[in-house]
C-alpha cells in the first residue's frame, strides 16, 4: 500500500494511480508526499517521496525551507527518500533555467526579479543526491510522477537479496552469437563454450573447447598440454588460460 498526503502538492496525484495495480490510502503525512513499507537490506523499512514542481523547488531552495525544515524530517522519518522534480525545464543558452509555456515557447524561469541559473539548481540537487543520499529523479508531469512512484513501490516489495541485476556475468561470446545473423546456422552454445568464451584471447575459439571437453569440470581440470592441442591456442595461449583458471595470471 502507498500512503498519499491529501494536501496541495500531492493530493492531486490520486486520480493518476487508477492506471496501476496498487492500493493507495489518503493520509496526512508529517513529511513527504507519499510513503510505503518496503523490503530493505535489514528488513522492513519506510520509504518516502518528496515531490517538487520545478518552481516550488527553486522557491524552497532559496528560502531554505527544503534544507532547513523538510530535509531533516525526511531523513528522520524514512529509510530512503526520493526527491522527484516535476516539470519540463532545460538549460538555456545563457545558462538560465528555461521552462516551456502552454504555447510551446521556452522562457527563463524567474523567482521575483532574480534569474534562476541551471547551475544553481543542478548543484543543489547534486548535494541532495551525493552528500545527503536522496535519490533525485526528474518527471515531466503528474502522470510520470505517479508512474515513478508506482514502479519504485513495486521494486521495494521484492525481497532485497532478489534484486540481483547487478550480479549478471557478461558473456561477449554469447552476446555475439545472439546478434549476428550468420550465427543462427550454428548450434546453441553449451556450458563448456560459454565458460571457455571467458578465457583470455579465446572468443570465437570457444567452439574448439566444446569439441574437446565434455563438461565444465573436465574443462577446468585440463592441463596446459590439453589446451595447447586445441586449434588456434598455442603454447603461450595455453599457459595464459591455465594460469587464468587457477588464479595465477591476469586476463
Amino acid at each position: 500500500m502507498i500512503w498519499l498526503d491529501p494536501r496541495v502538492g500531492s493530493g492531486e496525484l490520486l486520480p493518476y494511480f487508477k492506471a496501476y495495480d496498487v492500493e493507495v490510502e489518503v493520509e496526512q503525512l508529517e513529511y513527504g508526499d507519499a510513503c510505503w513499507w518496503g523490503e530493505g537490506h535489514r528488513g522492513l523499512c519506510l520509504v518516502g517521496v518528496e515531490r517538487k514542481v520545478i518552481g516550488d523547488l527553486v522557491s524552497s531552495m532559496r528560502s531554505n525551507r527544503l534544507s532547513g525544515h523538510q530535509l531533516p524530517g525526511l531523513l528522520e522519518s524514512y529509510y530512503h527518500t526520493y526527491l522527484i522534480v516535476e516539470g519540463i525545464w532545460q538549460a538555456g543558452v545563457s545558462g538560465e533555467v528555461e521552462v516551456i509555456t502552454s504555447g510551446g515557447k521556452w522562457v527563463p524561469l524567474r523567482l521575483g526579479s532574480r534569474a534562476v541559473l541551471f547551475r544553481e539548481v543542478d548543484h543543489y540537487l547534486a548535494t541532495m543526491e551525493h552528500k545527503v543520499g536522496l535519490t533525485v529523479m526528474r518527471s515531466a508531469n503528474r502522470g510520470q510522477t505517479v508512474a515513478i512512484i508506482a514502479s519504485r513501490w513495486r521494486w521495494w516489495q521484492k525481497e532485497w537479496t532478489k534484486h540481483d541485476s547487478n550480479e549478471a556475468v557478461y558473456s561477449p561470446y554469447e552476446e555475439e552469437r545472439r546478434t549476428r545473423r550468420a550465427s543462427f546456422t550454428q548450434r546453441r552454445a553449451g556450458p563448456v563454450e560459454l565458460v571457455a568464451s571467458q578465457f583470455p584471447g579465446i572468443s570465437k575459439k570457444a567452439w574448439e573447447f566444446g569439441k574437446r571437453f565434455k563438461s565444465v569440470s573436465e574443462l577446468v581440470s585440463a592441463t596446459e598440454k590439453d589446451f595447447c592441442e586445441l586449434d588456434g591456442v598455442g603454447k603461450k595461449g595455453a599457459k595464459k588460460i591455465y594460469e587464468w583458471i587457477h588464479g595465477n595470471g591476469k586476463a
